[in-house]
């Protein structure tokens, strides 16, 4: 199974960074190639997960669900449509850059 996953590119080495400590680089990595509103709001809509207990959570045991549970605590404090909008556009685009990089070391 392990020869047949690294032959189709499938094989994820295994990785102990945390949703936060990613979200932290994806920020950095952002940050020159964004305008200053950008990047703020960025920081703005992750800080959710930022003050959540995901920020600690493995990334690769990252689920839909925990994102769900995220943004349906988002409903119950009274956020706005557009907040959750946004703030699952910009969890989207980081951990779309997640599942590029995926066999990467993130630094903790």
């Amino acid at each position: 199974d392990l020869k047949n996953s690294l032959d189709d590119g499938d094989y994820v080495a295994r990785n102990k960074s945390t949703l936060g400590a990613f979200l932290r680089s994806w920020l950095e990595e952002k940050e020159p190639t964004v305008k200053y509103k950008t990047i703020k709001s960025y920081k703005e809509h992750l800080h959710h997960a930022f003050d959540s207990d995901l920020s600690n959570l493995q990334l690769q045991k990252l689920t839909p669900e925990h994102i769900g549970v995220l943004v349906s605590e988002l409903h119950k404090s009274g956020a706005s449509p557009g907040t959750i909008k946004n703030f699952r556009d910009v969890m989207r685009n980081a951990l779309n850059r997640a599942v590029k990089t995926r066999s990467k070391e993130i630094p903790l």
